[in-house]
């Protein structure tokens, strides 16, 4: 036993011995002192205010505590404040920008001892919040006496709250406001009385937010009969195509609403309406005139329900009528005028004010026309006019899309081709001055489809009436030749008033029989006399131009009219091959001489030649 205990002991020494130099090493790191820290806040959390935001923390168990401070942006920004009891749980943050924020919060005791950081994401809301907020809208109003019943539509929301109805009690004849729980979607008003109330939806982003938040207001009508909002009684400077506004009677809220106007209250002009509570008339009203006018809500087995008459002046005219023909340009030269038509399809009335969509679009066709040789050069023998055509429809159908729009013009891509009514087109062409069916053979008429898609197709009847269907369709490569002012260029320019035949060659093999006959029937009509079926150059139809001085680019080539073999071009690309901005020689001559029958002059080849200025493109 005491050699057990002597070998204990032994080993004992030997390990206090060992320690000596760790015990100095910890004995130095003593000597700084221990670090103490302030109890730090538990469960803090951030929640959402209108440009502030309210920091929540449970109660601080240790009593040494006496305050706190939060940082914000990067310590940057801070708020020092107290916390004297544990009832302090709570601090509000003012003046903040709205964005997401990181929140560091520390406690602090007499001493000044700080706790552990506790970090606290929070989102601080604002203007840009509030404007997306959502109005949970009326489904219906019924109102007998003064007892009004509102119908809301679903508001789903994860703020929203309760709805704000705000109207004159008939009772106090005062402003009252009730406030409708969100899950309620009907409420019963006993004592209403006017013709209006305010409708609001109140959001909080959170239980404990220190802000509720709003829907735009919106004011709801209630008006037993129509109730005329737009143009306002004793209004002035109105457009000649106003859009009538009225609230609709509650009495007859599926009704049947006729709108009138006059000049003078005792004859009426009269159309139904096929919008709820709006109307613009086709018609035009006269320019600085004072009108009336009245909305009356007619419904099967009801009595008639009739506005109050308010009037209003309209200004100067600012707009197209609906088959309006302005003049655009007259013609100098000829002792008959050349005359173009542009007009549109797919266009609404509010694009045909002057300036407006209609009128960008047609500039931009007329500039076209315009810009290539030889119409550069002889546009003072043309009579250029613009046919308002008022559609129902913005843009044009599309039944390969199953898209079907009520235009003026009826046009309709198919998949293949785009087709139109040319009835309708030349039934409005003819509201163009001195414009019948026989002046219709003598020009052309340009449609601006008011849709980006690529395409255009050119109609030209035996006795040479001719439409040209151009979309406004943008192309951003610079190596093709199908932009709308392309389209203008080939369609209006070349098919249609230059008659002038396609030159392309996609179709593999000669020209069929029955293809051959067609063509000479267009010939014999003058048209289609830029190809030829013969590859003699002495014979064919541009021989004269071949080896002519300045003229380089008349040849023989085969391939035109669509297909390779058996039918000829005489120069290898033009505006009719691949839509470039140029006419060949002989699709020049063909343009000029057609001017000239149109304009009751002689044409005179010399006289061409001298005048000739785009032998080459882009000259």
């Amino acid at each position: 036993m005491k050699q057990i205990i002597g070998f204990i002991v032994l080993i004992l020494s030997v390990i206090l011995l060992g320690c000596n130099p760790m015990d100095s090493t910890y004995s130095g790191f003593l000597s700084s002192g221990v670090n103490t820290y302030a109890g730090k806040a538990d469960s803090v959390k951030a929640h959402s205010g209108r440009n502030r935001i309210l920091i929540s923390w449970k109660p601080i168990t240790d009593p040494r505590v006496t305050g706190g401070k939060i940082y914000w942006s990067n310590k940057k920004d801070s708020v020092v404040f107290p916390i004297t009891s544990k009832l302090d749980t709570t601090v509000l943050i003012n003046g903040l920008s709205e964005g997401n924020y990181t929140f560091d919060f520390y406690t602090y005791d007499k001493s000044g001892a700080r706790s552990l950081k506790v970090e606290v994401v929070g989102i601080v809301l604002g203007s840009k919040y509030e404007s997306g907020l959502p109005l949970k809208s009326v489904k219906t109003i019924t109102l007998t006496n003064n007892v009004a019943t509102i119908t809301f539509n679903a508001l789903t929301h994860k703020d929203y709250i309760y709805q704000e109805i705000t109207y004159t009690s008939s009772l106090s004849q005062s402003k009252k406001t009730l406030q409708v729980a969100a899950a309620v979607s009907q409420v019963v008003i006993n004592d209403y009385s006017g013709t209006e109330f305010l409708n609001r939806s109140v959001f909080k982003p959170g239980e404990f937010s220190p802000d509720l938040f709003y829907s735009t207001a919106k004011t709801e009508y209630t008006p037993t009969v129509p109730l005329l909002s737009y143009p306002e009684a004793g209004a002035t400077g109105i457009s000649c195509a106003p859009e009538f506004a009225w609230y609709n009677s509650v009495m007859l809220a599926d009704a049947t609403y006729t709108l009138e106007y006059s000049v003078n209250q005792s004859v009426w002009t009269s159309v139904v309406a096929t919008k709820s509570g709006t109307l613009i008339p086709k018609t035009l009203l006269n320019a600085n005139t004072i009108y009336y006018w009245r909305v009356t809500a007619s419904k099967k087995g009801s009595e008639n329900q009739v506005s109050a008459i308010k009037s209003f002046a309209t200004g100067e005219k600012t707009i197209y009528a609906d088959g309006e023909a302005m003049k655009v340009q007259s013609n100098t030269l000829g002792s008959r005028p050349v005359r173009l038509a542009f007009t549109g399809d797919g266009f609404l009335q509010s694009d045909y004010t002057y300036g407006g969509l209609y009128d960008k679009f047609i500039d931009e066709a007329i500039a076209a026309f315009f810009s290539v040789e030889p119409y550069k050069s002889y546009r003072q023998y043309f009579e250029i006019w613009k046919v308002a055509a008022y559609s129902n429809e913005s843009g044009i159908s599309e039944s390969d899309k199953s898209i079907s729009l009520s235009t003026a013009y009826g046009s309709n891509y198919t998949g293949t081709t785009i087709t139109c009514s040319s009835a309708r087109i030349f039934e409005y062409i003819k509201h163009i001055p001195n414009v019948d069916d026989a002046a219709l053979t003598n020009m052309t008429t340009i449609v601006v489809l008011n849709k980006k898609r690529q395409g255009g197709v050119s109609y030209v009847t035996d006795d040479c009436k001719s439409i040209a269907l151009c979309p406004v369709y943008r192309s951003s490569s610079t190596s093709t030749f199908v932009d709308f002012t392309n389209m203008i260029i080939k369609q209006g320019g070349g098919f249609c008033f230059g008659l002038l035949a396609d030159e392309t060659s996609t179709l593999s093999g000669i020209i069929p029989a029955d293809q051959a006959t067609k063509m000479k029937a267009e010939w014999a009509a003058g048209r289609s006399l830029n190809v030829d079926v013969t590859s003699d150059p002495a014979q064919v139809r541009w021989a004269h131009f071949i080896g002519r001085t300045g003229y380089t680019r008349p040849g023989i080539n085969e391939g035109a009219y669509g297909y390779k073999t058996g039918i000829y071009r005489s120069e290898i690309t033009s505006c009719m091959t691949n839509g470039q901005p140029y006419f060949n020689a002989i699709s020049r001559e063909l343009i000029v001489k057609r001017i000239m029958k149109i304009a009751g002059e002689t044409y005179n080849f010399d006289t061409f030649i001298q005048k000739d200025v785009a032998k080459t493109p882009y000259d």
